[in-house]
């Protein structure tokens, strides 16, 4: 099933950023689920908004402003709408001053949160830190059969305190499926890496470099990227880093496209994502090339130096090393083969998780040395590795 026939929803604030801007001040609808449903929804995602919204005119300019994004399960009510009112530096960074207490913003309560459960719930930012609604919402985010994708997106000028910010911020990543970070973010809550959050329980931690791209954690050095493609082009050529190269054609029309790509490692890689857009230009009819550049790296939470191959295993059936098998992270390719004193071939397999039991097609092998022969390449290896060892079956 595709992601966007898939159920989504967004849970958080949608509030109003008073920003300067050339001597006045501009209100601009904000908050990072807020944005999130809205970018969801521009990529063509059927995302739904579950969030407080004030009746007042600054409501009235949010829901103007989520105009594609579903807003049946959102609350409506008196209060008004929270503010953050924005200080910009000499160098542009941005710092705020909250008022959130007391507003629709933040009116979370299990009586209209909405009942079922999506395939997948994003949640994050000040939605999760200001009480009580934040306590409502995890009670109800934890009830929920859904994967969900937590982004802290740290406030510390709303909890200033590092050490109260992480203890909410582990109690949100250990029901959460992914969890998405930055790198200040990490920083801020005392953490060294994003590998010490995964061992919280996600499946995956993203962490976000800015200008330096970002990070993919898991458990099994394996990482799924997305590219979704919003405008006009005419042929997209994505190089993915590790020799793999895709198409996508737009034909030159307005519009969306969607690429997957799946890197596995089985130590920390790095690559760089080129995107080559050639895009036709009206008036003169011609095609133009442009280019980006991301840059992704990959971390297992698991490094390893070297591919575990046992040198004996004993398949007498008493429960203990009954099987033969090979530990490593998941490698994009594999392949092993078992052979005999007389060079037959008595296992083979392309699964990495596959175990030979010690038969020789329907009769036991007999206790002997055997050889073996192990073929693997992980992302961004031109050749294949190999490992070739003898092994002894003991009966």
């Amino acid at each position: 099933m595709a992601l966007n026939q898939k159920m989504v929803w967004v849970a958080g604030e949608a509030l109003i950023d008073l920003v300067p801007l050339n001597g006045e001040v501009k209100a601009i609808v904000g908050g990072g689920p807020a944005n999130t449903a809205k970018a969801l929804a521009k990529l063509g995602v059927e995302v739904s908004f579950i969030g407080g919204i004030s009746s007042d005119s600054y409501g009235a300019a949010i829901r103007e402003e989520l105009d594609l994004v579903d807003l049946s399960l959102a609350v409506e009510c008196e209060l008004p709408t929270a503010l953050a009112e924005v200080s910009l530096d000499s160098s542009g960074s941005a710092s705020y001053k909250f008022t959130l207490e007391g507003t629709a913003t933040f009116d979370f309560h299990t009586s209209w949160l909405p009942k079922g459960s999506p395939d997948v719930l994003h949640i994050g930012t000040l939605a999760t830190l200001v009480e009580p609604g934040a306590s409502e919402l995890y009670s109800w985010a934890k009830g929920l059969n859904s994967v969900i994708v937590f982004d802290p997106n740290v406030r510390s000028s709303v909890l200033s305190d590092a050490g109260k910010y992480r203890e909410i911020f582990e109690s949100w990543a250990l029901i959460s499926k992914i969890v998405k970070m930055s790198e200040e973010d990490l920083h801020f809550l005392g953490y060294s890496g994003g590998e010490e959050v995964l061992e919280l329980g996600p499946e995956l931690v993203v962490v976000t470099r800015g200008a330096d791209g970002m990070d993919g954690i898991t458990s099994e050095g394996l990482v799924s990227v997305t590219l979704d493609l919003v405008g006009a082009y005419h042929d997209v050529r994505i190089h993915w880093g590790d020799g793999e190269i895709s198409m996508l054609s737009g034909r030159g029309e307005t519009g969306g496209g969607r690429l997957n790509h799946t890197y596995f490692v089985s130590q920390r890689k790095n690559f760089t994502v080129k995107l080559v857009n050639k895009q036709k230009e009206s008036a003169s009819g011609l095609l133009c090339a442009d280019s980006q550049r991301l840059n992704i790296s990959v971390t297992p939470a698991n490094e390893v130096t070297e591919v575990f191959v046992p040198d004996v295993f004993t398949p007498n059936g008493d429960g203990a090393n009954d099987f033969f098998f090979v530990e490593m992270p998941k490698p994009l390719q594999f392949d092993i083969t078992i052979l005999d004193a007389k060079q037959r071939t008595v296992f083979r397999s392309n699964d990495y998780l596959s175990k030979w039991s010690g038969m020789c097609s329907e009769n036991e092998c007999k206790e002997d040395t055997y050889r073996v022969i192990l073929a693997y390449k992980y992302s961004g290896d031109v050749e294949w590795k190999y490992i070739r060892k003898q092994i002894k079956l003991i009966r």
